[in-house]
């Protein structure tokens, strides 16, 4: 497990800006490239069981490429964390910044195919390293669990349990979980609408939004020993 970022404005931002690169992504991959997602994986899974009923064996593939890239991604994000701990997050970052880039200036030329792989590759690897921040998990592009906490954060800050009993998720988790998910549905929705006026040039939009929360980040060390 990656250490947890301090629970500061500063990280929550942050975090909120991630959510946003990535719900950005999302649109505007899907949009763009094929109807596939480069991050979430729950959408893909569901695309690939739909595909094997169709006769085309390409449609298999498409929805199969970024599933083997986001494998590989958190195969290569606990590399990082085992290896280079202490850099993880900074390199995580500055290697999606990059693939983003340059996307934006070649993406038309290249193959689908291989634009999400990259792309689903380097997701994974921010996950991977970035996933909690104080004792609150959380996740920039898994909106499931995310939904699931934000619920029941808002139930135990109502309908606080009896005296003995676990409190579970308070009102700290609704307000993390909850501008993660908010952060995702905006930077959906500006990539829907970027995708449209300014095609593979989106891409750098979601680096803008990596190098903010970068800039957050940057303080933050997270070296310690599995």
């Amino acid at each position: 497990m990656p250490d947890p970022l301090p629970e500061t404005p500063r990280i929550v931002a942050a975090i909120a800006l991630l959510a946003m690169s990535s719900g950005l992504l999302d649109a505007v991959v899907y949009t763009q490239y094929g109807q596939v997602f480069a991050n979430a994986m729950t959408g893909n899974l569901v695309l690939l069981g739909i595909s094997f009923l169709s006769t085309d064996r390409t449609e298999v593939i498409r929805h199969l490429v970024p599933l083997l890239g986001f494998t590989t991604g958190v195969v290569l994000g606990k590399y990082l964390l085992r290896r280079h701990r202490s850099v993880s997050v900074f390199v995580a970052l500055l290697l999606q910044m990059t693939v983003l880039v340059l996307a934006g200036l070649f993406a038309g030329s290249i193959s689908s195919y291989g634009l999400v792989a990259v792309l689903s590759i380097t997701g994974a690897v921010i996950i991977t390293v970035i996933r909690k921040t104080g004792d609150v998990s959380f996740n920039i592009t898994f909106m499931t669990g995310n939904l699931r906490a934000v619920i029941e954060g808002a139930f135990n800050a109502v309908f606080p349990p009896p005296p003995g009993l676990p409190s579970g998720p308070r009102v700290r988790q609704f307000f993390i979980v909850g501008i993660t998910c908010t952060g995702f549905l905006l930077g959906a929705l500006v990539g829907a609408f970027s995708a449209k006026f300014f095609g593979q040039r989106s891409f750098w939009i979601s680096a803008l939004l990596l190098l903010a929360a970068g800039i957050l980040l940057r303080r933050v060390n997270t070296a310690s020993d599995l």
